[in-house]
């Protein structure tokens, strides 16, 4: 009768871990586009125009950001940050910047260290 009842819940403990699988889990997987987005971003103009350099920043932590455009021009430099959060979704990049203004942009790779989003610049992205 002992042998039946641990043999009973052997079974049972068994089955419970078994029972759990990873759907359990409430953190969810980035994405292998997302991951590649995380980083600095140099928009390639500032190959063209060194006085132009617009730059896009994906953090890895809880999706944080920024966007910097900096100008120098004959009567200074104008310069400005724009903190955002992302999200990506079917190769869609999804921006939304502190004043509330929505992005979104088709991402297309070219090769590890360029990206195109298209809805946001007419040029490619350079990983730094």
């Amino acid at each position: 009768m002992k042998f039946i009842a641990k043999l009973t819940l052997i079974v049972l403990i068994c089955l419970t871990q078994w029972s759990c699988n990873s759907d359990d889990d409430l953190t969810e997987a980035k994405s292998a586009t997302e991951t590649a987005l995380v980083g600095e971003w140099l928009r390639a103009d500032h190959l063209i125009d060194p006085n132009v350099e617009y730059k896009i920043t994906l953090s890895n932590d809880n999706g944080s950001g920024l966007i910097t455009d900096l100008r120098i021009t004959d009567e200074g430099i104008i310069s400005s940050a724009n903190e955002l959060t992302w999200h990506v979704n079917n190769n869609m990049l999804y921006i939304t910047l502190s004043d509330d203004t929505e992005i979104t942009s088709s991402v297309e790779f070219i090769d590890n260290g360029t990206v195109i989003l298209a809805n946001i610049s007419n040029h490619h992205f350079i990983k730094q």
